[in-house]
C-alpha cells in the first residue's frame, strides 16, 4: 500500500483508467468518500437447551420448541429483525447431531410461526423411542423488520398478540402471560414432567 501511495496518480491512471485510477490512488491514501451503511448485526439468532433426563415423547419436544420459538421470536423483535429461515438442531442420546432448516415463504418474528415451523421439520425426523438430549431453533437469514412488505401478512393477528405480551413483560417481567401448552396442569390436563435443563445456551 505504500508502494501505491507514493506512485503518482498519472501513472496508475494511464493503467487503470481515470476511474480506477483515482480511487486506487484514494484507497492508499485512506480517502473512502463511501457512506458507512448500518445493516443487520446479527447474521442468525438462535436458543438450544440440553436436558438433564432425554426427551421420548414428541409432545414434549414441542412443547420444548416452543419454549425455544419463543425466545427467538423475542429476540428478533428486539433487534428489529424478521428470519427468512428456520432452523432445527436435535441432538440424541448418543450424541449424533442433526439440523434441518425451512426457507418461509415471508421472514417472521414471531413465535407461533417459527415454532410450527421447527415442530414440522422435526416431525419428519422423529421416530418412536428416539432419546433427545438437545434441541436449538435458530432463526437465519435476518432482514430488517421495515424490508418486509408482504400485501398479505398471515403472522400479523399472531404477531399483535406476541406483541402484547412484549410490552405487558417489559412492565411487570418474564413469565407474567404464557402460552397456555407451558402451563403445566391447564386445560388439557397435567403438563409433562419437565426434565432439568442443566445448559441453556442462546447465540
Amino acid at each position: 500500500m505504500r508502494d501505491l501511495a507514493t506512485t503518482p496518480l498519472p501513472s496508475l491512471v494511464s493503467l487503470l483508467g481515470p476511474a480506477g485510477g483515482q480511487r486506487l490512488h484514494d484507497l492508499a491514501w485512506g480517502r473512502d468518500p463511501r457512506t458507512v451503511e448500518a445493516g443487520v448485526g446479527e447474521k442468525s439468532i438462535g436458543h438450544e437447551v440440553t436436558f438433564g433426563r432425554d426427551l421420548t415423547e414428541r409432545d414434549d419436544v414441542a412443547r420444548e420448541l416452543l419454549r425455544l420459538a419463543e425466545k427467538v421470536a423475542v429476540r428478533l423483535r428486539r433487534a428489529e429483525v424478521q428470519a427468512r429461515t428456520v432452523a432445527l438442531k436435535v441432538r440424541y442420546t448418543d450424541f449424533t447431531t442433526l439440523t434441518r432448516s425451512r426457507t418461509l415463504a415471508e421472514p417472521s418474528d414471531v413465535a407461533k410461526r417459527i415454532h410450527r415451523e421447527a415442530v414440522e421439520l422435526y416431525d419428519v425426523l422423529h421416530r418412536p423411542g428416539n432419546r433427545i438430549r438437545l434441541i436449538g431453533v435458530r432463526g437465519e437469514n435476518l432482514v430488517p423488520a421495515a424490508a418486509s412488505n408482504a400485501l398479505w401478512d398471515d403472522d400479523a393477528p399472531w404477531r399483535e398478540t406476541e406483541t402484547t405480551v412484549d410490552a405487558v413483560t417489559a412492565r411487570f417481567g418474564a413469565g407474567v402471560l404464557r402460552p397456555a401448552s407451558l402451563v403445566r396442569g391447564s386445560g388439557g390436563g397435567p403438563g409433562p414432567s419437565t426434565p432439568r435443563v442443566p445448559h441453556a445456551r442462546q447465540d
